[in-house]
């Protein structure tokens, strides 16, 4: 006996999903240009974001089908729901990511900034997240300006509080900047990536001696 996974079931073609039922029922497969039947003995496990019952009342989804397959249904929420499993997904997918390179840790406003992020990609597009984090952070603690942009802007109206936080955090790192090129504005705001007329607008909000 073996496992067949198939990922977003939901968006296989009708006349593909004719083909899998007759798998199904039939317990056999003809490898393409052969008339022989193989036998085979599967467990066939799926997974969708739509929802199959709606698609069938709409014709999208063929009715025997879903049938065959419902046998047992696990229901799993969104990452927006689960927000106590952020943290630990990210100190996983870390130690996996790091496992041959240096180990970085994420600066605790990150943290916070990611587990109010909604992960409309769930964990997939967590995983992802932390990948690029790894790759292309070269200090070894992660900061907020690390983090994609659409994350730490969502992040900024996701809860009270975080504009604060980033606030913060972004002074911060002006300030770092600045002391690394020496006061130098102009390169201050090449390495910040802004212009220097939006740096000394920074400079002017945060009360920092331009």
């Amino acid at each position: 006996m073996c496992y067949l996974v198939l990922d977003e079931i939901g968006e296989l073609a009708i006349n593909t999903q004719a083909k899998l039922l007759r798998v199904v029922q039939s317990g056999e497969i003809r490898r393409v240009g052969d008339n022989k039947a193989i036998n085979v003995d599967i467990r066939i496990i799926t997974a969708t974001h739509k929802d199959l019952a709606a698609e069938v009342k709409s014709g999208k989804f063929r009715e025997d089908l879903y049938f065959r397959l419902n046998v047992i249904t696990l229901p799993l929420p969104p990452l927006r729901e689960r927000r106590e499993d952020i943290p630990v997904l990210i100190n996983h997918f870390l130690d996996n990511f790091c496992k041959n390179k240096r180990k970085k840790t994420l600066l605790p406003e990150v943290m916070t900034v990611m587990t109010q992020y909604n992960w409309p990609g769930n964990v997939r597009e967590l995983k992802n997240t932390m990948e690029r984090l790894i790759v292309m952070t070269e200090e070894d603690g992660v900061s907020i300006w690390d983090l994609p942009e659409n994350i730490r802007m969502a992040s900024s109206t996701a809860a009270e509080g975080t504009e604060v936080i980033l606030s913060g955090v972004e002074k911060k790192h002006i300030l770092k900047v600045l002391h690394e090129k020496q006061g130098n504005k102009t390169l201050a705001a090449e390495a910040l990536g802004i212009s220097l007329k939006t740096l000394y607008n920074k400079l002017k909000a945060y009360n920092i001696d331009s």
